[in-house]
Parts: C-alpha cells; structure tokens; sequence
C-alpha cells in the first residue's frame, strides 16, 4: 500500500503552493493533490522524482535484477567476503 504523508485538496494548493513547496523542502515529504475527494496529483522535490526514477531504470534493467539476484543468492549461501579478504595485495 502506498503511503502519502499529507493530503491535500486542491482549493488549499492554489492558495498555500508556496507554504507546502517550502513544506516539502524542509520535510522531504510528498502531498498529494486531491479534488472532489479523489487524488489527482502529486508534489514532491527535485530530488525525490530523481531517485525515482533512477528506481524504476534499475527495477526495469533485466541484467540489473538478474545481478541483484544472484548477489542475494550469494549472501544466502554465505558465499561473502570481507573487505580485507577483498582488496587485500
């Protein structure tokens, strides 16, 4: 289930988008717009749109998934090293 921290209808967007813009700077949250009582859009910052999007390349990468895969596999398994054991000489 997807969870939206504050929900908000779009008659209070048009008159505070600067106080929930700076809302949403300062708490890293997302609002959700609604009208008529459904929800329509979202707000969220600059940055929180780029990570997901850089989510839903990795997720949509079939050698990415495959890669986190078998590396889950590998930690299962106990097939891990430490990083000592990795950049040792």
């Amino acid at each position: 289930m997807i969870h939206f921290d504050r929900i908000i209808p779009i008659s209070r967007v048009k008159k505070d988008l600067g106080s929930i813009l700076e809302f949403i700077s300062y708490q890293d949250e997302t609002v959700t717009i609604t009208q008529k009582g459904k929800a329509v859009g979202i707000i969220m910052t600059p940055d929180q749109y780029e990570q997901l999007m850089e989510t839903l390349e990795v997720v949509s990468d079939k050698n990415i998934l495959a890669t986190l895969k078998s590396s889950r596999k590998d930690f299962e398994t106990g097939k891990i090293y430490t990083h000592d054991e990795v950049w040792q000489d």
